[in-house]
């Protein structure tokens, strides 16, 4: 068997919703989250927000307008609906785990080499990200 990448941490979960103002106050009132950065991102036309939750950090995001479906947030949402996208897990050698996924037959995207997706097809349904290197805010 081959060697297992070890995943240092789970760095964030994307939670994919249409009510981001309702979605974060839940976070933030049920369990205490603090939100530490609030993004609009023109061209996904979607607004985020950055939350720690004890020692995680979650990231509601929400189309603006669900409805246009010409955006790719808003198909998403359409399309999974109000569900956790994704999550992002932190390993040392982002090449290594690329090829340990497809080496397992897995479907990857966007391969930088210090960060990718597994399509969810190869997960079960949900997004994984896997990055070696900090991202901003995280």
């Amino acid at each position: 068997m081959p060697d297992r990448i070890a995943v240092s941490r789970i760095i964030h979960t994307i939670h994919a919703t249409t009510d981001i103002y309702g979605c974060r106050l839940l976070y933030q009132d049920a369990l205490g989250g603090l939100v530490f950065a609030e993004n609009y991102f023109p061209a996904e036309d979607r607004d985020a927000a950055l939350l720690y939750v004890t020692n995680h950090m979650v990231e509601p995001m929400a189309p603006r307008d669900p409805a246009n479906l010409e955006k790719p947030f808003a198909r998403m949402t359409a399309k999974i609906g109000q569900a956790f996208h994704s999550f992002e897990i932190k390993v040392a050698d982002g090449k290594a785990a690329s090829q340990a996924f497809r080496d397992a037959g897995a479907k990857t995207a966007s391969d930088y080499g210090f960060f990718f997706f597994v399509r969810p097809e190869s997960t079960g349904g949900v997004l994984l990200e896997v990055c070696e290197v900090p991202m901003p805010n995280d």
